[in-house]
């Protein structure tokens, strides 16, 4: 069931994933320095550092999860509450070309689509690549915000600066192509985000070569 995507009407089996492990390959999380001496606001500064090129040992979700723990350097350590750790997220090594193709970026779009139903059936399913094209402006806006944004997409903030690049190349070059939206869009930007409840659920039959930002910019 694994082509599967929320377009779909076919019934399929749900795959049966074993939950994956954490904190494997052991070794792989560099910490520097092991030891850190706080300053006189009880501060101080620790580099983790993942190699260059990861896998996916976790092999249907994206990267490896780490949970470090840490304590005084005495003798006498404190006790801490189990969860009382650090957890960092080291992501896997995604390469794509300059010009990402559709079958490049699909199934990082599949995936989420699938975790997500509530955007790929509540809103548009950008699984499907007429309809992906078609909000290109719309999915590029919420994807280049800052991680910090409250609008940044997605608010899982787990896609890696790897794969977030290739979709934002992907989108650009949409646009560069054919400029494709909905001409409904332009007059319907509202809210704190411009785009909230306008996307189109199926390619529009009919496109125009419009500034999508014109009124935005105007506001």
């Amino acid at each position: 069931d694994d082509a599967d995507t929320p377009g779909d009407s076919t019934v399929g089996t749900t795959p049966t994933a074993a939950i994956p492990i954490t904190n494997s390959p052991m070794g792989t999380l560099a910490i520097l320095p092991q030891v850190v001496r706080t300053d006189a606001a009880g501060r101080a500064t620790a580099r983790f550092q993942a190699p260059p090129q990861f896998g996916c040992p976790r092999r249907y979700i994206d990267g490896q999860l780490y949970a470090i723990a840490y304590n005084f350097a005495d003798a006498d350590p404190i006790i801490q509450q189990t969860f009382d750790q650090i957890s960092v997220l080291v992501f896997s090594t995604f390469n794509a070309s300059e010009h990402p193709t559709w079958e490049e970026v699909q199934p990082i779009w599949k995936q989420y689509a699938n975790l997500y139903p509530i955007m790929s059936k509540g809103l548009f399913d950008f699984s499907n690549q007429e309809v992906c094209d078609a909000n290109a402006h719309i999915l590029q806006f919420v994807l280049s915000k800052p991680i910090t944004d409250p609008d940044h997409m997605p608010v899982t903030r787990d896609l890696s600066a790897g794969k977030r690049g290739a979709l934002l190349r992907y989108l650009e070059g949409v646009k560069g192509r054919s400029a494709v939206h909905a001409p409904h869009l332009v007059a319907r930007f509202q809210g704190r985000c411009p785009f909230s409840g306008v996307a189109p659920s199926s390619p529009p039959e009919e496109v125009e070569n419009k500034p999508i930002f014109n009124r935005l910019r105007s506001r």
